[in-house]
């Protein structure tokens, strides 16, 4: 009789403990609360310079809020809340950091899913737009959603020439007619086509546990760049037409109401596009936001066009440790002449059209300027 009590004395104490290891288990793992708007609106109304992002002005409130955020939405090793202070942080993570919180506000003050939802669920149609620009990569762990644009060929020669999915000695522009002629999709893995056959589980698995960057560009920059080269002289790197842009440019002569072979003027082009619904534009032309998604995906940095070595170098330093552009900072500078075209060729866009082009564009440009203040001079 004593030896039976002492054995059930025994198991009850042995479930006991059993019960407070499940109940810290919980405590442990417990659902993180949400960024509110409310918290979110006090840290951005903090006074703050516009070059915040570049001097990493990140208050430790802000860090760790978004950390909160951010593990609602990605609990994974590459995110950055593993790490306990922000000093500890890799540069483009500490940068990365208020950015987020940037975005987060945008998405929500805009009603679209916010950090809560960002990423997909089951359903979500892996064969859409956006991820067919995502580039990824697994031994890194990395992925890197491309903007038509804002130098994705200089981005994707040089992942695919790190993986040698091209050959080193091709010239930059037979480099650049590999891309265009869609041999991406077979050379090297992107989310919507993959050479290792993903179910979409393991899709899922790699858009939320991957570390995940952008690069972006202004958005006014970016349509006149995109004008000049897929309608004012739409030829492809060895000097084919594009097919989709002459029709394209047939379209804007009639819907213009100008008949003939005569060139599509940018003001032509402007007038046209404002009368279109922007987001089921060409990716060339469509929003940055809508693109790569950032309500969906939030990414743990945006690089900007601006700063396009930089800022690209240190995303492939991300995949891998070393990696440089393949194409030169000289060719960058060349292509960025686009930005010493803006004033010339946007003085000459009448008030009504430059009013109705920044309502269009009203969205994307408060975007690009909650992640870029320091740019907002160029609207």
């Amino acid at each position: 009789m004593v030896l039976r009590t002492r054995k059930l004395v025994f198991f009850l104490l042995v479930m006991a403990f059993l019960y407070m290891l499940w109940s810290f288990k919980v405590v442990l793992y417990e659902e993180p609360t949400s960024v509110q708007p409310s918290n979110l609106k006090r840290i951005l109304h903090t006074p703050a310079t516009a070059d915040s992002p570049d001097s990493i002005a990140v208050s430790e409130e802000a860090y760790s809020l978004t950390t909160e955020a951010s593990s609602a939405v990605s609990r994974h090793t590459h995110d950055t809340p593993h790490s306990s202070s922000i000093s500890e942080l890799p540069e483009i993570f500490r940068r990365g950091l208020w950015q987020r919180v940037q975005v987060a506000a945008f998405c929500q003050r805009h009603g679209f899913s916010g950090l809560n939802h960002t990423l997909p669920d089951a359903n979500y149609s892996f064969r859409s737009e956006v991820f067919r620009h995502m580039i990824y990569d697994n031994k890194s762990q990395s992925l890197f959603c491309f903007m038509p644009k804002v130098g994705c060929t200089n981005m994707r020669s040089t992942l695919l020439l790190s993986h040698n999915l091209i050959p080193a000695f091709l010239p930059r522009m037979n480099r650049k007619k590999y891309l265009v002629e869609k041999k991406l999709e077979r050379a090297m893995k992107t989310i919507a086509f993959t050479n290792d056959r993903l179910t979409d589980e393991e899709r899922l698995r790699i858009i939320r546990t991957y570390k995940r960057f952008t690069i972006l560009r202004h958005p006014l920059e970016r349509l006149l760049s995109a004008y000049i080269d897929k309608i004012r002289d739409p030829k492809t790197s060895d000097g084919s037409p594009l097919s989709y842009f002459d029709r394209l440019k047939d379209a804007i002569l009639s819907a213009t109401g100008v008949h003939g072979n005569a060139n599509v003027s940018f003001n032509a082009f402007l007038q046209w596009l404002v009368s279109q619904d922007y987001t089921a534009l060409n990716e060339h032309f469509m929003p940055q936001y809508y693109n790569c998604e950032p309500c969906r995906m939030d990414y743990h940095f945006y690089g900007n066009f601006e700063n396009f070595s930089e800022d690209a170098n240190s995303i492939l330093e991300e995949f891998k440790p070393g990696l440089r552009l393949a194409i030169s900072d000289s060719y960058h500078k060349q292509t960025s002449t686009t930005s010493l075209l803006m004033s010339s060729y946007y003085a000459g866009v009448p008030p009504w059209l430059k009013k109705a082009l920044h309502e269009n564009l009203s969205l994307e440009l408060e975007f690009y300027h909650c992640l870029f203040p320091q740019h907002e001079h160029l609207t």
